[in-house]
Parts: structure tokens; C-alpha cells; sequence
């Protein structure tokens, strides 16, 4: 009964690790995120070459010489002035970004690390098991063996209240 029980206890620790799993858990959490930062990141990318051609349009509208209106022009100089702080603005907000998915990526590279450590750890682990398993059974055979052996050398009542009792209790 002991060796059964520790043979379903070296195979559960086969099945899987909890620590192995809760590493690839936490990477796939840091990676979504790293994920979520990059791809906003981008946008703002966008949105910044979007906002550096709309300043250029108005800077061509204003500086052309197509226009001569005084008020036309005032209008395209505050539009210019607008979109420029706007430009300051959204750089600053890239940056702290840039910044967080230069963390976020630092994050993973550590989670990676500690998954590699961790699946090494128990390939060690895995090596051990499976020897003890195959030992295990090994010796399971030997007891099986012993105990249909004894069990032939006993009458047939005293095996019935054996096996009662092992039932029960």
C-alpha cells in the first residue's frame, strides 16, 4: 500500500508542477501586457506622423503664398500653434510609454530567466522521479509476488477476515 501510494505520488509529480505552471502563468501575463504597451505604443506612432503632417500641410497653407488673407493666415498660425503643443504633449506621453514597454520587457526577460531556472530545476526533478517510479514498480512486482505467495500459504477463512478488515479499516 505505501509503494502504491507513493507510486500515484511520483506519477501526480510527473503529470505536472505547480511551479512550472504558475512561471509560464506569469509570463503569459507579462508578455500580454508587454503586448498591450507595444501595440499602443504604435499608435501613438500613428498618431504622431498623423499630427506631423497635419503641422506640415498648415506650415505649406501658411508660408505658400496662396493666401493673403490676414485673417485666413492668423487662423493657420494659431492652427499651427495648436497642433504643436498638441505634438509636445503626445511626445511626452510616447515617452513615459516607451518607457513602461522598456519595463514591461525587462519584466519578461526576468519571468523567461526564472522559467528557464525553473524548467531545469525540473528536468533534474523529472530525471529523479522517473527513476523512483521505475524503481517503484520494480519492487511493486517483487511485493506482488510475495504477498499472492503468502496468501496461498494461508486458509481460506482467516484470508476472508483479512480482507474484510483491510476493507474497513
Amino acid at each position: 500500500d505505501d509503494k502504491s501510494k507513493r507510486a500515484r505520488q511520483v506519477d501526480d509529480a510527473l503529470g505536472n508542477d505547480p511551479a512550472v505552471v504558475a512561471a509560464h502563468a506569469t509570463l503569459d501575463v507579462e508578455q500580454k501586457q508587454l503586448h498591450d504597451l507595444s501595440g499602443t505604443l504604435r499608435n501613438r506612432e500613428l498618431e504622431a506622423s498623423s499630427l506631423d503632417t497635419k503641422i506640415q500641410e498648415l506650415n505649406d497653407r501658411l508660408y505658400g503664398g496662396r493666401v493673403s488673407n490676414p485673417k485666413e493666415l492668423d487662423g493657420y498660425a494659431k492652427d499651427v500653434e495648436m497642433h504643436k503643443r498638441n505634438r509636445g504633449i503626445h511626445d511626452d506621453r510616447s515617452l513615459e510609454l516607451m518607457d513602461a514597454v522598456d519595463q514591461a520587457q525587462k519584466r519578461v526577460d526576468e519571468k523567461k530567466d526564472a522559467l528557464k531556472h525553473i524548467d531545469a530545476k525540473r528536468a533534474g526533478d523529472l530525471d529523479h522521479l522517473t527513476r523512483e517510479r521505475e524503481s517503484l514498480t520494480a519492487r511493486f512486482v517483487e511485493l506482488a509476488s510475495e504477498r499472492e505467495m503468502t496468501r496461498a500459504a494461508l486458509n481460506v477463512d482467516t484470508l476472508r477476515m483479512y480482507d474484510k478488515l483491510w476493507q474497513t479499516k
